[in-house]
């Protein structure tokens, strides 16, 4: 499976899967692997590199052939919000400042491209703020992320936690847009924004049918399973290098992001039009609702939900 960040709290349920052996009570052995960014990660599952990608619902929709169908096919939901921030330097900005103070300055995101780049992108201009009047800096790790927020070398980042938690703790972020939780989605862009999805290509389902239940059925497993999860049982999942070095720091992050994943890994028809209002604004051209509401299958999901009574 092809992600861009492994830690991620977005990608927790595949962490939970694979940790307590939900793959493999399903008969299917799932190897996560890391790219750069979400399109790296597409472009590994288009090259063959990959089975499964795990993305956001708009790189699905942007995988294309000639005839305009769809090369990848989403069939699992993971988060129902992309769990960003959009946070401000206290030091070298004013305590007061708002986006349009962001004309001229310089902002972090894991990767150009990424989620959280066209999430910024759209959140700026929806502030009268062109995204062309900012430097945009890749910071693929959240480590490097941090450090260079903290450093001075970003005036904002547009990241997730446990990064922002941590900044926010030491007193040097300020949270402007908030859309950790599903009500702080709904404020900011009126719906759900469909963001951690796991999918592959098409051809590969009508394939494989029984590994892509399979690979379902642990996942939405997984996701039961965090609806009721306590931080102690999280804490005795997650590995260690996934803490950042602050245990406490990432039990606060989970509590706080803990509705943003799917109950049963459906796909809300309510947040197609999000993703392509959020794509437009970022300047995606192309990404229509058509093309979104070919990218993905409620199938698979839907009877993993009726297996686990979810």
């Amino acid at each position: 499976m092809a992600l861009d960040q492994r830690a991620s709290l977005l990608h927790l349920p595949l962490t939970i899967a694979e940790r307590l052996g939900y793959f493999e009570a399903e008969g299917v052995s799932v190897e996560l692997r890391e790219f750069g960014s979400p399109s790296s990660a597409a472009q590994a599952v288009l090259r063959r590199e990959a089975h499964l990608l795990c993305a956001p619902l708009g790189q699905f929709g942007l995988a294309r052939d000639q005839a305009n169908q769809a090369l990848l096919r989403s069939f699992v939901l993971l988060s129902r919000t992309p769990q960003l921030v959009l946070g401000l330097s206290i030091k070298t900005l004013p305590q007061d400042a708002e986006l349009v103070a962001l004309r001229g300055r310089r902002i972090g995101v894991p990767a150009i491209g990424s989620m959280a780049d066209r999430t910024g992108r759209a959140l700026l201009r929806r502030a009268f703020v062109a995204p062309e009047d900012l430097e945009w800096v890749p910071l693929a790790h959240p480590f490097a992320a941090v450090q260079a927020f903290r450093n001075g070398q970003v005036d904002a980042l547009c990241y997730s936690d446990p990064a922002i938690r941590q900044l926010e703790q030491l007193g040097e972020l300020r949270a402007v847009v908030d859309t950790r939780s599903l009500r702080g989605c709904i404020d900011v862009f009126g719906g759900p924004l469909p963001s951690a999805c796991l999918g592959a290509p098409a051809g590969f389902l009508s394939q494989y049918p029984r590994s892509s239940q399979a690979v379902a059925d642990a996942v939405v497993r997984a996701l039961k399973w965090l609806q009721s999860a306590e931080p102690a049982d999280v804490i005795k999942v997650v590995p260690e290098p996934y803490f950042l070095g602050d245990r406490y720091l990432y039990l606060q992050a989970f509590v706080r992001t803990r509705d943003a994943w799917s109950g049963d890994g459906v796909m809300p028809t309510s947040g197609v039009a999000v993703v392509r209002d959020v794509f437009e604004a970022g300047d995606a051209a192309g990404v229509s609702k058509a093309m979104l509401d070919d990218a993905y299958t409620n199938e698979l999901a839907l009877r993993a939900k009726q297996r686990w009574r979810v």
